[in-house]
């Protein structure tokens, strides 16, 4: 998995004004994680303390560490909203996984076409070939690699390590 965290500047806000944001180009940047969640082997419903689940994250990308086949990264989609600490999944687990075992949920919009397409313009318009894209504060999901032109850096306010999260 790429690691993006040399590309991006902490906590960098002064030249906002000066960049594009990754808003600018449709990202959303609304990715969240828990590590309370449960899930049994063969079962698609997934549960959280926690209560983190909103009827708007139908649809979106969502893993589960743990939860695959033989203990994998569980790849799915979430299906439907039963409740802010149960929803279901298109795809049944391979490995049971209790809320005690303190393994991670990511989910949120896949912003990977709006930041490549902004990685992209930024560094056409450029007339020396690069530039910068912000992002303001959110968790940017992706679920390609970014496709990053020479001279163009991200910078920006961060999700836990970093504000653009690969999904694995």
């Amino acid at each position: 998995m790429p690691d993006y965290t040399n590309a991006i500047t902490r906590n960098n806000w002064e030249k906002h004004g000066e960049h594009p944001s990754a808003l600018d180009y449709a990202a959303v940047g609304d990715g969240q994680f828990v590590n309370d969640v449960a899930i049994a082997a063969t079962d698609k419903t997934l549960t959280s303390a926690s209560n983190p689940w909103v009827s708007s994250d139908v649809g979106k990308p969502i893993t589960v560490d743990g939860a695959g086949a033989a203990g994998a990264i569980l790849k799915t989609t979430v299906a439907s909203f039963t409740s802010a600490g149960e929803i279901e999944l298109t795809d049944a687990a391979g490995t049971t996984v209790a809320a005690v075992d303190e393994e991670y949920a990511w989910w949120g919009t896949d912003d990977s076409a709006a930041i490549n397409s902004a990685i992209q313009s930024i560094g056409i318009a450029s007339a020396t070939g690069g530039g910068a894209l912000f992002f303001p504060p959110g968790c940017y999901m992706v679920s390609t690699d970014l496709l990053m032109s020479e001279g163009v850096i991200l910078y920006g306010a961060r999700c836990q390590e970093n504000p653009v999260k690969k999904l694995p």
